[in-house]
């Protein structure tokens, strides 16, 4: 694999791996709009979510333990892809200083 290709190897996973911690942490902030809500509403309350493309019907207490549930699971997710996300930057880092690889901007 040429120098080249590695680079843009390393730089697409790295993009890739931000981009979907950005998404997480934007379905992060949804869930806890949604929960905040959920917390006034009486816990037999009727509501409503979508599951792949259906809108399932529920009771707020219990779709209040389901986004808890998904939110923490999201913050787990989160957590290994930020650690997975330094690896991969210091494996770029280490990789550019093995092979002498310098940045040149073009004036």
């Amino acid at each position: 694999m040429s120098l080249q290709a590695k680079y843009d190897q390393f730089q697409q996973t790295i993009e890739s791996l931000n981009t979907k911690i950005v998404q997480l942490h934007s379905q992060i902030d949804e869930h806890g709009i949604v929960l905040a809500t959920l917390k006034d509403a009486p816990p037999e309350r009727k509501c409503y979510r979508m599951i792949g493309g259906s809108l399932v019907e529920l009771v707020a207490g219990n779709a209040a333990k389901i986004l808890e549930e998904n939110l923490d699971g999201m913050k787990k997710s989160v957590a290994t892809l930020t650690e997975e996300l330094k690896k991969q930057q210091k494996e770029f880092l280490d990789w550019k200083e093995k092979n002498n690889i310098r940045i040149v901007k073009a004036n």
